[in-house]
């Protein structure tokens, strides 16, 4: 999980780089912090999804696309709105923490109940 979280803050760093100041708060291409943990959320599910993939030896190209298209749609969001999203929370590092904090308490639930229904099923 960790390394996920860094590999995130990473490319969040990168794709930032083009605009130090990142997008404005108040711009209705930012994705508000309770959202957005809900998107990355998404995301790390599918990034999840994409490494067990890449174990088995395909190709995870075409599931990248699929998965992150369906997350957007999902969602209602753009790609660019993500990107925007991503780039502003990496600059402005106190809500960044707090949609993490709310990241983390989200899959913490998923984790529990995947325990739950798993005990359940045996």
């Amino acid at each position: 999980m960790r390394k996920y979280l860094l590999l995130f803050i990473l490319s969040a760093m990168l794709v930032s780089c083009g605009n130090k100041k990142g997008a404005s708060p108040e711009s209705s291409s930012v994705i508000n912090k309770k959202k957005m943990a809900i998107v990355l959320v998404d995301v790390y599910l599918a990034e999840s999804a994409l490494l067990i993939t890449s174990q088995e030896g395909k190709n995870t190209k075409a599931y990248t696309i699929l998965y992150y298209n369906y997350i957007f749609e999902k969602n209602e969001i753009t790609r660019g709105q993500y990107i925007k999203s991503i780039r502003y929370y990496s600059f402005h590092l106190k809500e960044m923490k707090e949609v993490y904090n709310d990241v983390i308490n989200k899959l913490v639930v998923l984790h529990k109940q995947h325990r739950i229904n798993k005990n359940s099923e045996e």
